[in-house]
């Protein structure tokens, strides 16, 4: 078997395990009619579950040149517990036109990781999209993945942002019928959502009417644009909705039509306990039955009695686990034919509490800080947690509108579409939150599976199997694109000082991988592969990332951060003096310039030198490649078809395209054509080649190939250089310590970020402590701490603190 394939099973035989061991604990439902259902959904999420992410950012907007610091979690979506079942996580950095300008890829060790992503001066200043996932995550819907917006502004250019003129009166109105559609004859409560042109919710206020102008029943749309109202649609009427415009005009949206004849599921909490109601006006109804799950995971199901067109069933809330609860009707082909959400909280997130040991906080001085996490029942909790301090002057931020690990693993990373402000529901409790988070239920899709899929048997085929760490996988074929099996493909490390080396064999289709490598970013890598003996050359083909697909639209926010970009270009600026201060030198581009020789276009020569150049025109005068290097200066041509310094005798350093050939281990130069050789250029003095490093010192000749569309095709194929697909290099947030005799004191920290720490972890007394510095200006500096405990618990709380 090879290698590869052996990997694949051993990695689904884990995942299995993983996953099994996870659900333990599950209490099924006792035997029921439709017991086979339960039983399927219990095996389809035990045998594929899927991951969810939240990603816990520093702050909310950045400027160019700065960084975003990041701490990960990975949960799985059937428990909210940290995932083992992935490695790795990828991060994308996506323009307004879905473009990823950034991807960025971080370790995972038990669920968790973290690092950051340096926003470099090539990107352009605008509205982007944090996406996280993991590979595994793409397997199924991608709707679901962590996706959050960050805008990111120009220090250097700081302008008064100019709002488009967009038609501000346009207006959608959508109703969402509870369970999924009118009845006709029986009442259902209607969810209503109101959203302008920006993709923003509004709060309107209008009527339902039958298309004769009599009114019905009247409604308002509340936070985020979002109502409800209850109606009893009649046999032989059609309806619609007036709104009121700004401008005092009416217009009139279209109302779902009602059903002849169906079934209406309702769910509404009362005192702890959650009320679920069927109406049906079906005269032969036959065996029908609520299944009640959350997460892909039965909770409680019960039966309806086909006499009855109306029952109410009551439930503990202490039933259901806090989060996003599914009731789907089924008749009795089962087939569902109404379905509603509710969301259960029952309170029981981690407790966090800060404590101040300094007893007076002052700039430029180290203030001491103490965490406590207790358990919802206050017991200790041991757990792990990400600490970010920004300066509350410089980086205003609206709690309600942040993405946290309550609102996301709870909320949205369950539910498709766009969710405004979704911490608001988790920052405080009170009734008409309660209330608001019922509206919201009305008006969003929960499809993480399909229900005909579970009961038809039809499993989601795994094309993607979580990562065990970095993969390097393609394909070896001839140079027509044909698969060479059992090809022999090696890989190892293109870098001084870092040192690898693989091989593989692959398959009968010509594939092959590498897995659970572990290097970072910087590491280039290079893959070759041995041309068939006495046939073809092979060429390697890598293979991409897959493809995201997602439906999300964000809307457009208005967000004016100048007084924000303004703070951090006067911190770049005070960072700049403090430096000339303290007698640090910023190094300027020191260009060397060598002797007038011969430009060569694409060439891959990053010095921009060369002591010897020679064009194609050179190269078409000779029969051959390495007879036409045989007459260039300061080089020979063995008979063993390497090229050697005149001067030393030892082998040139080579680089075809820019991709390094070991003259010692392959004769690649041997088959290069001269017709299709751009140029080749020769560095052969010390200061020239230095940069290169020793193995460069007896000189570095550069081969660059024509890209013209009629170039004749080369066997550079047979080797292909490998670059930023390691680990994202793991820095260290900077902080001043001002307790430093050799520090200045004179810096003025203007910094917005004041602390990041994507490691603190409470012991099994629920403690942990951490110090940082303060800025050099006073004010309000807040807190914001997100973590999970060792039992799949998690928690988030802002704090605030007075800087004197």
């Amino acid at each position: 078997m090879p290698r590869f394939a052996f990997i694949r099973v051993k990695i689904f035989v884990y995942l299995f395990a993983t996953v099994c061991s996870a659900l333990l604990g599950v209490t099924f439902i006792k035997e029921v009619p439709w017991q086979d259902v339960i039983n399927q959904l219990e095996a389809h999420t035990q045998n594929f579950p899927q991951e969810k992410v939240h990603i816990h950012t520093d702050k909310p907007f950045y400027a160019l040149g700065e960084d975003i610091w990041l701490k990960a979690y990975v949960v799985i979506a059937a428990n909210n517990k940290l995932s083992g079942i992935s490695k790795v996580l990828h991060v994308d950095l996506v323009d307004e036109n879905n473009e990823v300008k950034n991807s960025s890829v971080f370790e995972l060790n038990g669920g968790v990781g973290h690092g950051s992503i340096l926003l470099k001066d090539s990107l352009k200043a605008g509205r982007y999209s944090l996406r996280a996932y993991t590979k595994y995550m793409l397997n199924y819907d991608h709707d679901f993945m962590f996706e959050k917006t960050v805008i990111i502004g120009d220090a250097a250019q700081i302008e008064e942002q100019k709002k488009e003129i967009i038609e501000k009166n346009k207006l959608e109105v959508l109703f969402f019928p509870e369970g999924g559609n009118f009845v006709n004859g029986l009442r259902s409560k209607v969810g209503i959502k109101a959203v302008l042109y920006n993709g923003l919710g509004t709060s309107i206020s209008g009527k339902i009417v039958t298309l004769t102008g009599r009114e019905v029943i009247g409604f308002k749309t509340q936070h985020a644009g979002i109502g409800v109202t209850a109606f009893t649609p009649e046999s032989g009427e059609h309806y619609k909705a007036e709104v009121e415009m700004p401008d005092g005009s009416i217009t009139t949206f279209v109302v779902p039509e009602a059903l002849k004849e169906g079934h209406v599921i309702s769910v509404n909490g009362v005192e702890n306990e959650v009320l679920v109601t069927v109406n049906s006006n079906v005269a032969k109804k036959g065996r029908m039955y609520v299944i009640a799950q959350s997460g892909g995971r039965v909770y409680t199901s019960f039966g309806i009695d086909s006499n009855k067109n109306t029952i109410t069933v009551k439930i503990s809330e202490s039933t259901f686990p806090t989060g996003i609860v599914q009731f789907t009707l089924f008749d009795a082909s089962n087939i569902p034919v109404a379905e509603c959400l509710y969301f259960v909280n029952n309170n029981d997130q981690l407790r966090l509490e800060l404590k101040q040991l300094t007893e007076t906080l002052l700039v430029k001085k180290k203030a001491v800080l103490a965490l406590q996490a207790s358990d919802f029942e206050g017991r200790p909790a041991e757990g792990n947690f990400s600490v970010s301090v920004t300066d509350l002057g410089k980086v205003p931020s609206d709690e309600d509108d942040q993405p946290t690990v309550l609102s996301n693993l709870l909320l949205t990373s369950d539910l498709k579409g766009y969710i405004e402000k979704p911490n608001y529901y988790f920052s405080s409790h009170s009734l008409e939150k309660r209330k608001q988070l019922d509206n919201l239920m009305l008006t969003q899709g929960w499809r993480r599976f399909k229900w005909t899929d579970i009961i038809e048997k039809r499993y989601p085929e795994l094309k993607l199997l979580p990562e065990q760490g970095i993969e390097i996988s393609g394909i070896a074929s001839t140079l027509g694109g044909k698969a060479v099996p059992k090809a022999k493909v090696m890989l190892f490390s293109a870098t001084q000082d870092f040192n690898l080396m693989l091989d593989t064999i692959a398959d009968g289709q010509g594939r092959f991988v590498f897995d659970r490598l572990n290097f970072p970013e910087t590491v280039s890598l290079m893959l070759k592969t041995k041309a068939i003996k006495g046939g073809e050359n092979i060429n390697i083909t890598i293979d991409r990332n897959p493809t995201v697909k997602t439906d999300k639209v964000y809307p457009i926010q208005e967000s004016d951060i100048t007084a924000y970009l303004k703070a951090t270009k006067a911190q770049f600026k005070a960072r700049q003096k403090s430096l000339v201060k303290s007698n640090e030198i910023n190094l300027k581009t020191v260009e060397i310039k060598g002797a007038s020789v011969k430009k060569i276009k694409n060439s891959k020569n990053l010095t921009g030198v060369a002591n010897y150049a020679y064009d194609a025109t050179f190269m078409e005068q000779y029969t051959s490649f390495l007879s036409a290097v045989g007459r260039m200066g300061g080089v020979t041509v063995g008979s063993n078809g390497k090229v050697n310094s005149n001067r030393t005798g030892k082998s040139l350093y080579v680089l075809l395209d820019g991709v390094p050939i070991n003259q010692d281990q392959d004769d690649v130069l041997k088959y290069i054509s001269q017709d299709d050789v751009e140029g080749v250029e020769l560095l052969l003095s010390p200061g020239y080649t230095i940069v290169y490093g020793m193995e460069a010192s007896a000189g570095v000749m550069h081969v660059t190939t024509k890209r013209g569309r009629n170039a004749v095709a080369i066997p550079s194929g047979n080797s292909i250089v490998v670059k930023n697909k390691g680990f994202a290099v793991e820095r260290e947030f900077y902080m001043p310590d001002y307790d430093k005799q050799n520090y200045s004191q004179n810096f003025l920290d203007l910094g917005s970020t004041i602390y990041w720490n994507p490691i603190v972890k409470t012991d099994k007394n629920g403690k942990a402590t951490f110090n940082f510095f303060t800025a050099g200006t006073p004010g309000i500096y807040k807190v914001v701490i997100e973590g999970i405990d060792n039992k799949g618990s998690f928690g988030r709380k802002a704090f605030f603190l007075n800087i004197q």
